[in-house]
């Protein structure tokens, strides 16, 4: 369903943005989005992991011991630890989220229909509330869409979808409006 909804994403949202800006520009882009959103991923997930292991290292045990620990508690290897919170990010999703930021700035008024809800919104609403609840599911670890979603990657790809945008919108000449 993931996948779903990462190519419905990129049709409707992607072609748009390709026929404004044309093909090599949004290529560059969304190319940029995912490797940033994979970044900001890795860069979380390294955070989280020195910030689970930080109050065993200022209790002065070694960091031998702490992947030890690791070991006897919950993993069969400390390479296993590492590699879960170092995990890769795999996917379109970063991108994708970069896509609608985009969107989202060049079109804030284009009205948006989501399955869920009676009424079109516009993208300058619609998108903002995506990220929020990302950021929510991130935060708690709450998703509605499984596990292994990798939100980290959504709000990095939104954020650099949005600078991109801004840079890509500052040489223009004319703005893109609805």
């Amino acid at each position: 369903m993931h996948l779903v909804f990462n190519m419905l994403g990129l049709w409707m949202f992607g072609r748009v943005l390709e026929q404004v800006w044309g093909t090599v520009r949004f290529l560059l882009f969304y190319l940029v989005c995912g490797i940033g959103a994979a970044l900001v991923y890795q860069l979380v997930n390294h955070y989280q992991f020195q910030a689970a292991i930080q109050p065993l290292l200022d209790a002065g045990v070694s960091l031998k011991d702490v992947f030890q620990i690791l070991a006897y508690v919950q993993f069969p290897s400390s390479e296993q630890a590492v590699r879960i919170f170092s995990s890769p990010v795999v996917g379109a999703s970063g991108a994708i989220y970069g896509i609608l930021a985009g969107f989202a700035y060049c079109f804030p008024n284009h009205k948006l229909i989501f399955l869920l809800l009676p009424w079109p919104v516009p993208a300058k609403f619609f998108v903002p509330a995506l990220l929020a609840f990302d950021l929510y599911a991130s935060v708690t670890g709450f998703s509605v869409f499984g596990a292994n979603i990798a939100h980290e990657a959504h709000i990095g790809g939104a954020v650099i979808g949005f600078l991109l945008t801004l840079v890509i919108m500052r040489k223009r000449k004319l703005p893109v409006k609805d």
